[in-house]
């Protein structure tokens, strides 16, 4: 938890709102705000990192846990 508000601190920003009750993020109680989630993947979209991430996004219906997903 404190590496991940670290991280977000890091890109400036904010991380009031963030609920964060386990680092694994299934916790049901974890919590965004949509607004957080937008500045979010604004800073990341102009990281270094975001290439990582962006490949990382399954396809539905061709690849990933959504591969049967609109078939």
């Amino acid at each position: 938890i404190n590496a991940v508000q670290s991280f977000w601190i890091n890109k400036g920003v904010p991380i009031e709102g963030l609920m964060m009750y386990d680092g694994s993020g299934l916790s049901p109680n974890n919590g965004i705000p949509p607004s957080m989630m937008s500045l979010m993947l604004s800073k990341l979209a102009k990281d270094s990192s975001f290439n990582s991430f962006y490949a990382s996004i399954p396809i539905a219906g061709r690849t990933g846990t959504v591969y049967r997903i609109g078939k």
